[in-house]
């Protein structure tokens, strides 16, 4: 976890690809930027496995917020975000909260 918060950005979230990847290949629909944006498609995964693996740390704390605000404002979406907020849903330990979104993930996707 203190990896993670290493290259966090600045909303305590995990960018999609870190400037550290530059000069390795990468699709180009996805440039690598020096100041990258959080994305749901990388936090949500890995603040879920924490989750479910019981894992506590500061990091987790704002990682956790961020990906309920990536998944409750969802208004257009695609199957690898999907699959990043399921990832997360499944885990976060607010069980009711994830419930519901999950319904309502699942009437967007419908």
């Amino acid at each position: 976890c203190r990896y993670l918060t290493g290259i966090s950005t600045p909303e305590g979230a995990l960018p999609a690809l870190h400037p550290s990847l530059r000069g390795y290949p990468a699709a180009p629909w996805m440039p690598i930027v020096d100041d990258p944006p959080s994305e749901l498609l990388t936090t949500g995964p890995v603040v879920g496995l924490l989750h479910r693996n019981e894992v506590w740390h500061a990091w987790l704390f704002r990682a956790t917020d961020y990906c309920w605000t990536a998944v409750e404002s969802l208004a257009k979406t695609h199957p690898y975000e999907v699959l990043a907020a399921v990832a997360f849903l499944d885990g976060a330990p607010d069980r009711t909260r994830a419930q519901a979104a999950a319904q309502r993930l699942g009437e967007l996707v419908r």
